[in-house]
């Protein structure tokens, strides 16, 4: 090293202590790994491995570091036996977005941490599935990585919440491959590091880079979510090949329901396991009541004109149900004082709320409005669909947000509706009731 190299590498280090990160050659970063390894300046193993962690994280986007420095910091968790387990240690990188050379230890380490799986990180769905979402036409195009990614923690949540009520076992349990293997290697590779080698033991993990079954249902449920995201956003083109499950696809059906626009009268949808005996076949078209449909669009309108005049304050009286099949001499309530007044601009963005509102939404919004018992009748509800209270509100929650850019659902402690929607709130359940929803 020259007396102009060894100045620069002695003044970057200094400051690497002081914590600050000056950017720096990959040469000088690992001369210097090489000396916390070894433990030069540090005291204790402990303070040399937050040493190793930072440089990695602080100099991981300059230089690639996710494969050797990222496997020797394990190596150092175990040749020092730290509080911190190897295992721990790949699932917080996974966690934290790095793609680890070791994957399946990765992948095992992550699940053992018993994380919820509806916060899945990007970097283990790639991993786990065949299908990866950041590199579809529509991710390029529409550029959605946040919402694809909630999105598919919440579309793996409500199938593990399924399983869970079918068969008392959640996804990973179900599908977890059988066979274990011990990893265990030389540490440091040829790294001059002080003190007599041996192999150690990194850790035991399954098979789940090779585990067709549940990279099947894994890539089945990352696929009909992006379909159902596709048809939600206008995206014309779908994937092909999905196989999943037709009850799995029923419950991602709710859980991402498409605007009505979107169903066309004929349309057949596909949703197949390989090994169901429904593979192959297509659901029956759908079919549609003109005469229910033009009843229907009749009393949308007049309701559009009562929320523009008002609901009245003193009108106690509930709303009439209006049926579907016979509502030709129906009519609402014509309301004088208004609870509700200058609606104007606003009442488009509540009909786009109202329309993307499935049944089941109407059932849950009803029992949050009435306050009473809440939580036990929320379960109940989202049984019959085979998933969560919490889910259930997220979708209000982001169909509201989607419709008018705001949160309507309060979900501190017992669910409320926020005291700024609540009447308005109230109209549109009222509304969903005199129209059968």
């Amino acid at each position: 090293m020259q007396v102009a190299q060894q100045r620069w590498y002695l003044y970057w280090r200094t400051e690497v202590r002081r914590g600050n990160y000056l950017p720096t050659d990959k040469p000088y970063l690992f001369l210097y790994v090489l000396e916390v390894l070894n433990r030069v300046g540090f005291t204790t193993p402990a303070a040399a491995f937050e040493q190793l962690e930072a440089l990695w994280w602080h100099y991981r986007d300059q230089h690639y570091l996710d494969g050797v420095l990222l496997n020797w910091c394990a190596d150092f968790l175990t040749l020092h036996k730290l509080t911190k387990k190897p295992l721990t240690w790949y699932g917080d990188a996974l966690e934290r977005g790095a793609v680890p050379m070791e994957k399946e230890l990765a992948i095992e380490g992550w699940f053992a941490s018993g994380r919820p799986i509806n916060t899945m990180p990007m970097a283990l769905i790639r991993l786990i599935s065949d299908h990866n979402p950041l590199k579809s036409k529509f991710y390029e195009q529409v550029g959605i990585n946040v919402i694809m990614e909630s999105a598919l923690g919440s579309a793996f949540e409500a199938i593990d919440s399924y399983l869970r009520l079918q068969t008392g076992h959640g996804l990973v349990d179900t599908y977890r491959p059988s066979g274990e293997q011990v990893v265990q290697r030389w540490p440091f590779g040829s790294a001059l590091v002080a003190g007599r080698k041996r192999e150690v033991v990194i850790g035991t993990v399954a098979p789940w880079l090779t585990a067709s079954e549940f990279r099947d249902a894994v890539t089945g449920i990352v696929k009909y979510t992006e379909n159902r995201l596709r048809r939600i956003h206008g995206f014309k083109s779908s994937l092909r090949d999905v196989a999943i499950d037709p009850a799995w696809a029923a419950v991602l059906d709710t859980l991402f329901p498409v605007p009505v626009e979107d169903s066309k009268p004929g349309k057949r949808v596909k949703a197949v396991s390989p090994e169901s005996p429904l593979a192959g076949e297509e659901y029956a078209p759908w079919t549609i009541d003109d005469a229910a449909v033009a009843s229907l669009t009749e009393q949308t309108a007049r309701t559009q004109r009562i929320l523009l005049e008002g609901l009245s304050e003193d009108d106690n009286e509930p709303p009439a149900v209006i049926s579907l099949t016979d509502s030709t001499n129906a009519t609402l309530p014509e309301p004088s004082n208004s609870t509700l007044q200058d609606m104007g601009d606003l009442l488009p963005e509540w009909a786009a709320l109202a329309g993307l509102m499935q049944s089941i939404h109407w059932r849950a919004l009803n029992v949050i409005l009435s306050g009473e018992d809440v939580g036990k009748r929320l379960e109940g509800v989202a049984r019959t669909a085979y998933t969560t209270p919490a889910l259930l509100i997220d979708a209000i929650n982001n169909f509201a947000f989607e419709a008018i850019g705001d949160l309507v659902i309060d979900t501190s402690a017992v669910p409320t509706v926020e005291d700024e929607d609540l009447d308005m709130m109230t109209a549109l359940n009222a509304w969903a009731e005199a129209h059968n929803q």
